[in-house]
């Protein structure tokens, strides 16, 4: 898996299709999304129950039945609270090269600032095909698409107040970031952090706290649990091998941060996901 200043390890698409979609419930080994950013434009629909949002710094909650655009680039995290959610992704750049001159510009202003999203036939058919993908779904998808940006272009969406928190000021967190996820395997000190965030020690700490609510050595443990309930997803190797390779030197320390973070065991963790 490779990250980009912070950016997010799943390829949300294919060579061949630009676009792709998941469902998240409880279930999900990233329910609760840490901090991440990637390059594609994201939509997401709360199907149950609540997602607390927070983007660049600003917060915004979703309820039952609504709808966000999050912009490529934003740094995102998300607190779901009993929720199902659906995210469909795209290269933004890529579905709308069909468009040319002015049109292209006015269609761009879309997705460059987060929105609150109406429901819309054209939406959920949209979503319908990219989550079905039967066969020829591609042209449904794109027909989709495009009747949105069309309906959009009629009656535009409304946008979310400028977000405050600028990209000159998420450079050292992303520098951090990066650092986390290119080293969690190892022992890694809160000295090492703040030095690849080109921060000192005593500020990066209220920095980062500051930007995400959480201290760097959280955000590492948590990142760290992630990778290992993929692995408990994916892979055969024993609990105590997966805790290891994941940077976690104690084996109870292990089952107690990942009890806290999915309600249940590792070991149960993953008999529930071969029963999914």
């Amino acid at each position: 898996m490779i990250f980009h200043l912070c950016r997010e390890a799943i390829s949300h698409k294919t060579e061949q299709f630009p676009m792709a979609f998941y469902s998240v419930d409880h279930t999900h080994p990233r329910y609760q999304m840490i901090h991440h950013w990637h390059p594609e434009t994201e939509l997401v629909a709360v199907r149950r129950g609540t997602l607390r949002l927070t983007l660049d710094g600003s917060v915004v909650t979703l309820k039952e039945g609504q709808f966000i655009l999050i912009p490529s680039g934003t740094v995102h995290s998300g607190i779901p609270s009993d929720c199902r959610y659906e995210c469909a992704v795209f290269d933004r750049r890529a579905v709308l090269n069909i468009f040319k001159g002015s049109c292209y510009l006015q269609v761009k202003q879309f997705f460059l600032t987060p929105a609150i999203l109406p429901p819309s036939p054209a939406l959920e058919r949209w979503m319908n095909a990219l989550e079905k993908q039967e066969t020829g779904f591609e042209a449904e998808v794109l027909s989709a698409f495009y009747a949105l940006i069309s309906q959009w272009m009629k009656n535009p969406p409304n946008k979310l107040p400028a977000l405050p928190c600028r990209k000159s000021r998420l450079v050292p967190f992303e520098q951090a970031v990066l650092y986390l996820q290119e080293h969690y395997k190892e022992q890694i000190t809160l000295k090492d952090i703040a030095k690849a965030s080109e921060l000192s020690e005593k500020y990066f700490g209220e920095y980062f706290k500051n930007l995400t609510g959480e201290t760097p050595v959280q955000y590492l443990n948590k990142y760290r649990i992630e990778q290992s309930a993929e692995a408990l997803k994916e892979d055969e190797k024993s609990v105590t091998e997966i805790a290891l390779e994941c940077g976690f030197n104690d084996l109870s320390y292990f089952i107690k941060t990942f009890r806290r973070h999915y309600g249940i065991s590792p070991g149960a963790y993953r008999k529930q996901q071969k029963r999914a």
